[in-house]
């Protein structure tokens, strides 16, 4: 006998709930299973990058909205079928469900089994969620995007998730040419969010870096857009707000991103609960029936957060699965994560987080999420529904490499190992990846690792990275706690001048901030400043003279930076050398004689 199986929602949960059911359930032998996709958008909007994507140029609008049909085009048609539009109506009694397409009519759709996938929207109705269909929603949000784009002064209210992404996003593509204002009703951003006081300060303080004025313990308690003639009919048209301090203050653009209502005004009153949420059940079924489940926003179970829906397509799939292969009696509790997981990135350079009650580093959001939010994952997310793979999201990534933020060193390997292996590119971490190992498990001994290459029982694992350049794998190993940044080998040199020497910039960078001494000599007393003048490595010169490098500092020979420069003639820097205050009489002498005698 024939089950269909109605989805309602093609977002985060819906959409890859579909595909598992029609790749894995429906091709088993004896199950003759339809599955029907209802939403009212042909696109599925990748919002993870709406923060980002509200700003013109970001994001183009084909990487944020994805056809459907075409992550799902193998299926046939006796197996699924799409009904673009909106449910308005279910009839639990007759399992149907009535659907306005939007065409204009009007279809009842049957079924055996009803999952309601429908998620939330934003109160303001702000297009930073699915607003309907796909050209409304489009429309809604090249709207925005012109309104933030004329906008010079923004006042976002909500110091959510989506608020303080929101407003660092678009101070971070501005700068100082918008005045961006935060209006925060509690005395620390994320109050809501229960993130520990150090994500929350970490937060406040990139905003601030940003330049974005962030108003604490306020909400806005009335709203008035300014008359046009007010503004003598210039665009754009200002709003008034008065805020809970008394205080008033105007807006070019007013973005309030506080409160998320669930879209579940169509069901039945019995299935609610009083904030309109699905009452569900130990199993995501929907209390008080039988054959209704709740998946995503929609329901009570866990908080509102995409790094849940993982864990809940697995399970709802699998459970549907077992019913309609007669396995009732195998069904398990659906057992909630029950823990903050939580991912702010602020522009592609400032980002942190929290998993449980361990604080993310600032490097790691930011590298997977916070570059690219994700952009680049998203053509494959429909139809990527193999959930256990070793690449999904960057949140399941760090959730299931939380044994990192315990400090436990006995991990700390497998750890960056496995974060290799998942991000890293197989060509370029591959050398990286054998150093690694090699260097835990074969220390001094002699290796594979590049011809005639042996590991010196002298030289720490920070120096061979170092040398190497990989910045990524080096924070890992520096975050950790267990290695000395200033750890000298046999010639007295520091994992920072094995930086320089290679002309490795980002991992210099890196090696200051966590601390290296910048005036630390070798055994022939070259500085970091020497060994990057000697082998003309022109941008780590200018970085070590802006983080206050001795320009007259010299080796154990005399020989000063200035000397090295004209003896190996690095004429750009010299040249940089003498922006930075060298004399140039200096210069003349000894580029003369020095570039004359070498």
């Amino acid at each position: 006998m024939s089950k269909s199986i109605v989805i309602l929602g093609a977002g985060f949960t819906g959409l890859p709930l579909a595909h598992k059911l029609l790749k894995y359930t429906a091709p088993k032998p004896g199950i003759k299973l339809k599955v029907v996709l209802v939403t009212p958008s042909s696109k599925f909007y990748w919002n993870l990058a709406a923060t980002r994507g509200v700003i013109p140029g970001a994001i183009p609008d084909d990487q944020l909205f994805l056809d459907i049909k075409s992550a799902l085009p193998q299926y046939p048609s006796s197996h699924f079928e799409l009904f673009l539009g909106r449910a308005t109506d279910v009839d639990a009694s007759a399992n149907t469900v009535r659907v306005a397409l939007n065409n204009g009519s009007q279809q009842t759709v049957v079924y055996d089994h009803l999952v309601i996938a429908t998620g939330s929207h934003i109160s303001s109705n702000l297009p930073y969620k699915l607003l309907g269909s796909y050209e409304e929603t489009l429309e809604a949000l090249h709207s925005l995007q012109d309104r933030i784009d004329e906008a010079k002064s923004i006042v976002v209210a909500g110091a959510g998730p989506t608020g303080v992404e929101a407003a660092g996003e678009i101070a971070a593509a501005y700068g100082t040419t918008k005045e961006v204002t935060l209006i925060n009703s509690s005395e620390h951003v994320l109050h809501a969010s229960n993130v520990l006081p150090s994500v929350a300060q970490s937060v406040e303080r990139d905003l601030r870096k940003l330049g974005v004025n962030v108003i604490s313990n306020t909400k806005v308690i009335s709203t008035r857009n300014a008359d046009p003639t007010e503004n003598h009919g210039m665009s754009p048209r200002k709003t008034d707000l008065v805020l809970s301090n008394g205080k008033a203050i105007a807006a070019d653009c007013y973005l309030p991103l506080f409160g998320v209502a669930v879209n579940t005004q169509f069901l039945p009153e019995q299935w609610l609960d009083k904030d309109g949420n699905l009452k569900q059940g130990k199993t995501m079924r929907v209390e008080g029936t039988t054959n209704v489940w709740g998946i995503g926003d929609v329901g009570n179970l866990e908080p509102k957060q995409v790094v849940n829906t993982d864990a809940q397509i697995i399970y709802l799939a699998e459970t549907l699965d077992r019913i309609l292969t007669g396995k009732h009696n195998t069904i398990k509790e659906y057992k909630p994560l029950n823990k903050t997981m939580i991912f702010i990135s602020m522009g592609p350079r400032h980002a942190t987080g929290q998993i449980g009650n361990w604080k993310l580093w600032s490097w790691m959001v930011n590298y997977v999420k916070g570059r690219r939010i994700f952009v680049d994952e998203a053509p494959d997310y429909p139809i990527d529904l193999l959930r256990d793979s070793s690449r999904i999201r960057g949140e399941t990534w760090l959730f299931q490499s939380e044994g990192i933020y315990a400090e436990d060193e006995n991990r700390e390997l497998d750890i960056v190992l496995d974060f290799l292996r998942t991000y890293g590119n197989p060509e370029s971490a591959c050398d990286t990846l054998s150093l690694c190992e090699q260097y835990y498990h074969d220390g001094g001994k002699r290796t594979g690792f590049g011809r005639d290459f042996n590991f010196s029982r002298r030289r720490g694992i920070l120096s061979y990275l170092a040398e190497q350049g990989d910045e990524v794998v080096l924070a890992f190993f520096l975050a950790s706690g267990e290695h000395d940044t200033n750890f000298t080998d046999g010639t007295l040199r520091t994992p920072l001048l094995w930086a320089v020497k290679n002309g490795h910039e980002a991992a210099v960078t890196l090696l200051l901030e966590k601390g290296a001494e910048l005036e630390s000599g070798d055994s022939s007393g070259r500085t970091p400043l020497l060994w990057a003048v000697e082998n003309g490595h022109e941008a780590v010169v200018r970085l070590l003279l802006e983080k206050g490098a001795e320009l007259e500092s010299g080796d154990s020979s005399g020989r000063t930076p200035l000397s090295w420069a004209a003896r190996n003639k690095r004429e750009a820097v010299v040249r940089l050398l003498r922006e930075k205050g060298v004399e140039k009489s200096k210069i003349v002498t000894l580029t003369r004689e020095q570039l004359h005698s070498a």
